[in-house]
């Protein structure tokens, strides 16, 4: 298990509910950085980048659940293409968009860390998570990577409805 990462159904099962409630879009955004993953009007097999949030389409998603408890596929509400960590053994691989299809590399799984002030992304396939790498900052245009879990705050994710406002 990733240090720093409490495997807590209660968590987890909030985390489904909110989800499939509130049903998106979302903002995801670094912890460490406050980028948010964005599309930039990209395509089919092209990575996703890191850019200062705005809340435009390209910077949207969805968690789609699957048949598999605990697995979204994280979808683009820009492009419609799916978050796809491909094949895993190559730390540092960066993730791509692709059609959806639902097999493992396109599912992930949201890990709270132990204080619950965000979220590590899991692939279900390769088993690293989303991580932010070091050279990222605003407007560089810096490409998420895949990598294997250690804690660091560069891995943790913010989940935000930016169309809710505080009830």
């Amino acid at each position: 298990m990733p240090p720093n990462v409490s495997i807590d159904l209660r968590s987890l099962m909030v985390m489904t509910r909110f989800l499939a409630s509130t049903k998106g879009p979302f903002v995801i955004v670094g912890r460490d950085s406050g980028l948010a993953l964005d599309t930039a009007w990209r395509h089919d097999d092209e990575h996703p980048i890191l850019w200062p949030v705005h809340g435009e389409p390209h910077q949207l998603w969805r968690f789609r659940r699957t048949t598999h408890p605990g697995q979204f596929l994280i979808v683009s509400e820009e492009n419609g293409l799916a978050l796809d960590a491909r094949r895993g053994g190559d730390d540092g691989r960066w993730p791509k968009m692709r059609a959806c299809h639902g097999e493992a590399h396109q599912r992930w799984r949201l890990l709270p860390v132990k204080e619950r002030a965000a979220w590590v992304i899991e692939s279900i396939r390769t088993r690293e998570v989303l991580h932010k790498p070091t050279a990222a900052m605003a407007e560089s245009r810096t490409s998420p990577t895949m990598r294997r879990p250690d804690g660091r705050t560069n891995q943790q994710w913010l989940i935000m409805n930016p169309f809710r406002g505080p009830s």
